[in-house]
């Protein structure tokens, strides 16, 4: 009897790490180390933000900001609106160029920061990447699946792990939640 007790102790204790790790369809598995090494393959500390020049102020600042409080929705750009803290800030992705989406202020017609899609959206897992104002990367999304995704700060920190519609950090402790927006 004791050998079958401590038989099943360690069954229950080994699969414990199991938890830590997330399962896919081909059997691809991502542990936060995992995911970070792939999520930080071939990123660029620093990139030159000439090629953004023109993104730097919003051409239809005021027509976004009106659409922003009116619902209005465009054919060419799809304009979020979030905040970051205390900063009421806005969204931008242009249909022609959808692996690029670039954040206002919304006090101030200047570029806060842009993410950069690397990889195909369609396709998981994939990477977006964050830069500031001035090219200096902030932070990197590691999107595992449809409900799961790592965000990692530029010095390769876990900031969140996200599943479902609850993140969590490091340690596990839930840290937030996405909340569904209605009118």
């Amino acid at each position: 009897m004791k050998k079958f007790i401590i038989f099943i102790l360690i069954l229950i204790f080994g699969m414990i790490p199991a938890y830590s790790v997330t399962v896919l369809e081909g059997n691809v598995t991502y542990t936060e180390e995992t995911a970070r090494e792939e999520a930080f393959a071939g990123v660029e500390q620093k990139i030159s933000m000439e090629k953004f020049k023109a993104e730097i102020k919003d051409k239809n600042y005021i027509e976004n900001k009106k659409a922003l409080k009116s619902g209005k929705v465009f054919s060419d750009r799809i304009v979020q609106f979030f905040k970051i803290g205390a900063v009421k800030a806005y969204a931008i992705t242009y249909m022609s160029k959808p692996e690029y989406t670039y954040y206002y202020s919304t006090l101030i017609n200047n570029l806060l920061f842009l993410d950069i899609s690397q990889d195909n959206i369609d396709d998981f897992p994939y990477r977006v990447i964050r830069y500031s104002y001035n090219g200096d990367l902030l932070a990197v999304g590691f999107y595992v699946s449809e409900d799961e995704r790592f965000l990692f700060d530029r010095n390769r920190k876990l900031l969140s792990h996200w599943i479902g519609k609850e993140g969590f950090n490091k340690k596990g402790k839930k840290i937030g939640e996405i909340e569904s927006i209605s009118d």
